[in-house]
């Protein structure tokens, strides 16, 4: 079978960073959806790949309507390295290497669509060209979209995510919510988001335009510093090391400004995988260092020699620091072995260790256990035992175990033999058992969800469904003794787009038209009801400003 893949648009909407194609689980960035995960208030660790996401909030301008959001954090996340074969050697090489790095300010709200596509020769000789396209959301995270049949080109064609976010893309993307992301323009720019009620944040050559007409200044359109916001400047106030600064100037109450400033290092690289055949990687890199605030405080970032956060150093003094390991599962990617944690409080150093071999194990700074079984193929923990003291000579505390729904392959597998993910991955059940024998369950089942297409090596096309994402029916048990006890409740919930298409072209797939919770015996206990867009509810608030045309839906 001939493979090969050529890129054939990248249509950015924010400019932050993931793989071209749905990622295998080890090397997946981001807030990966369902994932189990170990948070801090800065911080989030998956337990089932070692990925580490840095999210740190700088500053935040409420908006008009309730659904959109102009926040902007500081993201790192580390699967950062991957293998590139010109057809004459591989390398390892940064995924971020068009980039000063891996580290970047964004709006925590956004989405960009990244289509590839893949010439690809099916079991009776024909060729087709396949197309690959994936939502990539402000944390890293990329969403693989399924299509009902991906072989038309060129031209566009409109499907659902695959991981049970509800993420549309047609003419633009969508979110669950029917927020509608569309491109910009400008270079190096993220693109507008407009909510269902006509609430609009647009990117132009000034910055970001909000909901209430504020102006944020944007990112720069050349140069090397272009994962954050702002104008050059001088590195006064920046710690020692820096070699140039971003100064973005945002606006504050009572028509003042706060001045943020972007501090950029040069940090040296030198990878070790010791992978067959693959060279490594050396050089040095411009990456964030630090974040001045206007109270010139700082927020200070080191990394290491595979460019993973090494250490962040709080504005208060304290610090949180990693340490890392190659995967011992895949040796692809990193993976973290140690967080430390000094909050300057003088209580000292807190240390969590994460074992990834053998029982996968974290172990924390009082020295309990807590041991994550995770299914290796897709990534999802399935079961976690926590323990007072160590896992083999302590007590049993708790048992959680997770169940998800029956694994669907990767319809990318048909064409990538680098595809070995699964899709239609959410929890259909957790049950939590006792060291008394006292266990209890609940239980979630989805949506109907929609019809996506793969065409075969065969040369035939088969269909499959895949979930939105949204739970329909609810359980709860009670506690039994070596079983579940019996249902104290169930929750309905219907919604609105299942009955009016018209919402589900919105994408206005949250929305609920029922919810009704009842007992073990069917008996109503209670019921809500809602209803939308309807002329005979609605109000003047007496604002007039609007700033583009409402969409006739989504108004409760």
């Amino acid at each position: 079978m001939k493979r090969q893949i050529t890129v054939a648009v990248l249509l950015l909407l924010f400019s932050f960073k993931a793989p071209a194609q749905a990622p295998t689980v080890d090397v997946q960035q981001g807030m990966t959806p369902y994932a189990s995960f170990q948070n801090g208030e800065i911080d989030s660790i998956n337990l089932g790949n070692g990925n580490l996401v840095i999210h740190i909030p700088i500053v935040s301008f409420p908006q008009r309507g309730g659904k959109l959001r102009l926040a902007f954090n500081f993201y790192d996340t580390n699967k950062n390295w991957y293998i590139y074969n010109n057809g004459h050697v591989a390398n390892w090489t940064f995924v971020a290497s068009a980039l000063p790095g891996g580290a970047y300010v964004s709006p925590d709200q956004g989405m960009r669509l990244k289509y590839s596509t893949l010439k690809w020769q099916d079991g009776n000789g024909q060729n087709w060209t396949i197309k690959l396209a994936n939502a990539i959301t402000a944390d890293g995270a990329s969403h693989e979209i399924l299509f009902p049949d991906p072989r038309p080109m060129p031209g566009k064609n409109s499907g659902w995510s695959s991981d049970a976010t509800g993420i549309y893309s047609g003419d633009n993307l969508f979110d669950n919510a029917g927020n509608e992301y569309t491109a910009s323009t400008t270079t190096n720019g993220p693109g507008n988001v407009i909510d269902s009620n006509g609430n609009e944040i647009t990117y132009g050559s000034s910055g970001w335009t909000d909901t209430l007409g504020r102006i944020i200044p944007g990112y720069p359109t050349s140069g090397t510093m272009i994962t954050a916001p702002g104008v050059s400047s001088s590195t006064t106030n920046c710690p020692s090391g820096t070699v140039s600064a971003l100064q973005w100037n945002v606006p504050a109450p009572n028509g003042t400004s706060a001045p943020y400033k972007f501090c950029y290092a040069n940090f040296s690289y030198q990878t070790a995988f010791n992978y067959p055949d693959v060279n490594e990687a050396s050089g040095t890199t411009l990456m964030i260092s630090a974040i001045v605030l206007p109270n010139l405080t700082k927020w200070i970032f080191n990394y290491d020699s595979y460019l993973s956060i090494a250490s962040v150093t709080l504005p208060t003094g304290g610090t949180i620091s990693y340490t890392w390991i190659t995967s011992p599962i895949t040796g692809e990617s990193r993976v973290v072995a140690s967080r430390t944690v000094n909050a300057n409080d003088g209580t000292g150093a807190h240390t969590w260790n994460y074992q990834w071999t053998g029982i996968p194990t974290v172990t924390d700074p009082l020295l309990n256990d807590t041991v994550n079984w995770p299914y290796r193929a897709f990534g999802y923990i399935t079961q976690s035992q926590y323990y007072s003291g160590s896992h083999t000579s302590g007590t049993l505390l708790k048992t959680v175990t997770t169940q998800y729904s029956p694994l669907t392959g990767d319809p990318m597998i048909e064409y990538l033999t680098t595809a070995t993910g699964y899709i239609n991955v959410v929890p259909v059940s957790q049950t939590v058992t006792w060291p008394n024998s006292r266990i209890m369950q609940t239980t979630t089942a989805y949506d109907p969800g929609f019809q996506y297409g793969v065409y075969t090596n065969g040369g035939t096309m088969s269909y499959a469904n895949a979930y939105y994402g949204l739970p329909v029916t609810q359980t709860t048990s009670d506690y039994g003794q070596g079983a579940p006890g019996s249902i104290l409740n169930e929750k309905n919930t219907l919604y609105y787009w299942q009955n009016n298409s018209s919402y589900l072209s919105a994408n206005l797939l949250t929305l609920p038209q029922t919810v009704k919770i009842e007992d073990a015996s069917g008996n109503p206990c209670a019921e809500t009801d809602y209803t939308y867009d309807n002329a005979s509810y609605f109000t003047s608030s007496g604002i007039s400003t609007q700033h583009t045309t409402p969409p006739p839906l989504g108004a409760i």
